[in-house]
């Protein structure tokens, strides 16, 4: 039995994977498949593959429950954005990371899903790579977790450099580095980020940038 966890609320979001996994997984391998929704320490623990929909730069992002994941599941991360994340740069709980977009079609996701797979089967992450000392998750400087936190809440530029004190010069030059680092491309982006970073904001490791 093959227990899956789609993280998505939509309802069709995961039906659509429930039907697609459910025939990858019994044609390409013989094996039943079980679904939960929504990432935990105890879910992913008992997790072999975990599928995420990712918002633009989330890839960067930690994400703790993932580290109390099965160190040989599988991790699938679907985006909506043309761009790829850079697989060279994710933090170290998205080891065993496959990137699927629903946009390709359905015999590509199959490959992807299938070789994904095949290739945590024959390689185990080790213990050795969950050091969170040693992981390239993306970080700011407080400054930055100020401007960033300020802009979740809906302030503009000009209310957030009254609040801070500076420039709004410097406002928009935080904000340009806080989009670079991960790989943004505009205010619609930033803020589902921020979003994304402020269901997190619980577990102050998973906090990053944001400190609400």
């Amino acid at each position: 039995m093959i227990n899956i966890i789609i993280d998505n609320d939509n309802g069709f979001y995961r039906l659509g994977f429930q039907t697609l996994l459910s025939k990858i997984f019994l044609e390409r391998f013989g094996k039943k498949t079980t679904f939960t929704s929504g990432i935990d320490t105890l879910s992913a623990a008992k997790a072999d593959v975990i599928i995420m929909k990712l918002a633009p730069g989330e890839s960067g992002v930690c994400h703790p429950a993932l580290y109390a994941r099965r160190k040989g599941s599988l991790i699938i991360g679907d985006y909506e954005v043309v761009r790829k994340p850079y697989i060279d740069e994710l933090p170290l709980c998205f080891e065993n990371m496959i990137f699927i977009n629903r946009n390709e079609p359905i015999t590509l996701l199959t490959e992807r899903i299938v070789d994904g797979w095949e290739h945590c089967s024959d390689k185990a992450i080790t213990a050795s790579q969950w050091q969170c000392l040693a992981c390239g998750h993306k970080t700011l400087s407080p400054q930055q977790i100020k401007v960033a936190t300020h802009y979740s809440q809906g302030s503009s530029p000009h209310q957030i450099a009254q609040s801070l004190d500076i420039n709004i010069k410097t406002v928009f030059a935080h904000k340009r580095i806080i989009m670079g680092k991960f790989n943004l491309n505009s205010d619609c982006e930033l803020l589902r980020l921020l979003n994304v970073m402020n269901k997190l904001k619980n577990n102050v490791s998973a906090i990053p940038i944001m400190n609400i």
